[in-house]
């Protein structure tokens, strides 16, 4: 089908072989959803989706016509710069000290057991320091959610070491 510029088509709009103009369109049950896509996609000024009957002529284009960043297209290298590398960490970070806080206020260890927040605290650095390339992407997500989780859970998990330690002791011993 050769497409026509639109001052030529808007008065007539050619389908099955005649020539009509948009009021006198057929209503056949072929021809009716052609003639509709047709005749929206002339008043949009857009000639795109005549070529394809019972296509919705307000969708948008497809993908090619958008240009992405070379950093952001799928073939990109994938050892290309990271330009948003420092967002995963900055986010990760507060919410780790955020969490750490919260499980110390709510089980208060002795001061010689809370070097286990060191832990936590050497997983954001790890997130920090990875290379700011896209390949690397996962693995600062991946230690910023560990750092959050160690943070939240340590506590936790050494109470109740020692609550089972002392439940262990206790029956041992007896009373």
């Amino acid at each position: 089908m050769v497409m026509a510029p639109a001052s030529r088509l808007a008065g007539r709009i050619r389908m099955g072989g005649r020539t009509q103009s948009p009021t006198q369109l057929s209503t056949s049950a072929g021809e009716d959803e052609y003639a509709s896509s047709a005749v929206a996609s002339l008043a949009c000024g857009s000639l795109v989706h005549m070529a394809i009957p019972n296509q919705n002529p307000y969708a948008p284009p497809p993908p090619e016509f958008y240009r992405q960043p070379w950093q952001y297209r799928w073939f990109a290298s994938w050892n290309a710069p990271d330009p948003t590398w420092w967002t995963i960490p900055a986010v990760t970070t507060p919410l780790a000290v955020v969490l750490g806080y919260s499980d110390y206020a709510l089980v208060e260890p002795p001061w010689q057991l809370c070097s286990g927040y060191l832990i936590a605290a050497a997983l954001c650095l790890a997130s920090w320091l990875f290379p700011r390339t896209r390949q690397h992407r996962t693995s600062r997500l991946g230690f910023g959610i560990s750092a959050c989780l160690v943070a939240f859970f340590y506590g936790k998990a050494l109470s109740f070491f020692t609550f089972g330690l002392a439940i262990v002791a206790w029956l041992a011993h007896g009373d």
